[in-house]
């Protein structure tokens, strides 16, 4: 292959949460970066040097490669023609079915595929089922003239990044290549590999695109397990923290036994949808699955779930949740994250709504209108934590904002001794919160005798 374009230049197409992190960290390690997007807004609001998600870190190292001419987005998918990698990470979402939408990123390819020039690599980031890279190749070639893995390198290489901590992310999880040849495995590695990552060479594109399925469906698998022990430790009075952290002093394999955290549910884009890629995928090979289905069901029963203790914590006051004011803090998925996709706190605001409970909600690192559109006719959106919680009857943390720490006197002052916190997230001393009076109740954590709320064995 002869190289064609600046191969010092690599072009993102899709500025999302994956692509424009990516770009970023990319820009900051010496690429000249070129970002593709077909939203307007999104590409001025970066080339003015502002960012258009909540990530941590990411608004700050956005402005510092822009100023300094580093990163530049950009509407036409002709730029592409002057990057030596160019990287596709736009949206596979599930379609109606629970199938894998790829209509995002086949119209990403036929936009690309008239730009692509001898030499170059294409890199598919986005999250697929196994065996589409290579009919992505076969698309690409027959649009481009161009025949993929000899005219051009390509590769799959999944994303395996959390939102909330996507910077640090990048910085140290190595990454998977799959090429459609052997030699466009090293080319492509050899790319990350000039750019300072760690690389994971696969046999080829399935083998890393299965990576990323098995990985998310192992988080989702692991958090429906501690989601089911903390329903069980809720309904006999046993410390389900304390039971997760001695099971995971065990040795097993080649590390420990390592449960995660028990939650109010799954969320994002990834740990919701990959289960379901693999399952019909599972499916589609004659092989009926039983876990993916098994963990969604659990997982998305969570805030089912959340809203049982809400009302029974409410019972033993004498209230009821009919006509209860409740606020819901948090309408993101996760910590540290304005992304609201799949959010449980949705889900759970959805219940409460139907329930006849009055709910308000607070989340500062959403988008105000974004929020005031998702809640139209189920909840009231308050600006501040204060007007949220004033006043109510319960207050649910849903997600562990760092505006939503303080101690134990600092939230009695803001709610009283009437008021019930259900703390979904763990992130208060159970004993600290009682012992300020508050009417405190975790899942699966153990009642303090006294506090009215004791569940009898």
């Amino acid at each position: 292959m002869k190289d064609s374009g600046n191969r010092d230049a690599v072009s993102v197409v899709g500025l999302g949460y994956v692509g424009l992190s990516m770009a970023a960290v990319l820009a900051r390690r010496g690429s000249r970066v070129f970002g593709i997007d077909h939203r307007e807004d999104v590409v001025n609001l970066i080339n003015t040097g502002n960012c258009p998600i909540r990530e941590p870190g990411l608004k700050e190292l956005l402005r510092r490669v822009t100023v300094f001419g580093r990163l530049t987005a950009h509407t036409d998918p002709g730029v592409a023609a002057g990057a030596g990698t160019v990287i596709m990470a736009v949206g596979t979402p599930l379609d109606t079915s629970s199938r894998p939408d790829l209509g995002q990123l086949e119209q990403a390819a036929a936009d690309i595929a008239p730009f692509l020039r001898k030499g170059q690599s294409l890199i598919i980031k986005s999250t697929v089922p196994p065996g589409t890279t290579r009919k992505l190749a076969e698309v690409l070639s027959q649009k481009s003239g161009l025949k993929a893995g000899s005219d051009f390198s390509m590769a799959f290489c999944p994303e395996r990044l959390a939102e909330g901590s996507m910077i640090s992310d990048l910085e140290t999880i190595p990454v998977v290549v799959g090429g459609i040849t052997p030699e466009n495995t090293r080319q492509i590695s050899s790319f990350w590999a000039s750019m300072g990552w760690p690389v994971i060479p696969v046999s080829g594109p399935e083998e890393a695109e299965m990576t990323k399925l098995a990985d998310n469906l192992w988080i989702d698998l692991n958090i429906a397990l501690a989601n089911e022990i903390c329903m069980i430790c809720h309904r006999i009075n046993i410390d389900v923290l304390e039971v997760i952290g001695a099971a995971n002093t065990l040795p097993k394999g080649a590390g420990m036994v390592n449960i995660l955290s028990p939650g109010p549910g799954v969320g994002g884009s990834c740990l919701v949808k990959d289960p379901w890629f693999l399952h019909h995928l599972g499916n589609e090979a004659g092989v009926g699955t039983n876990l993916p289905p098994a963990g969604r069901k659990t997982n998305d029963g969570m805030p089912g779930f959340m809203a049982g203790i809400l009302e029974e914590g409410l019972g033993r006051t004498g209230a009821v949740i009919k006509g209860a004011e409740v606020a819901v803090l948090g309408l993101a998925f996760k910590q540290k994250t304005g992304d609201t996709r799949f959010s449980p706190s949705l889900d759970l605001v959805r219940i409460l709504a139907s329930a006849g409970a009055r709910v308000r909600v607070h989340d500062p690192w959403v988008d105000q209108g974004e929020a005031e559109q998702l809640l139209a006719g189920l909840a009231v959106l308050e600006d501040s934590l204060p007007s949220a919680v004033a006043g109510c009857d319960a207050v649910v943390f849903m997600v562990a904002h760092p505006e939503f720490s303080g101690t134990p006197a600092y939230w009695k002052g803001l709610v009283g001794d009437q008021c019930l916190v259900l703390d979904c997230r763990y992130i208060f001393n159970p004993a600290e919160m009682a012992g300020a009076g508050i009417n405190y109740i975790a899942p699966g954590r153990r009642l303090l005798p006294g506090t009215g709320g004791e569940i009898k064995r």
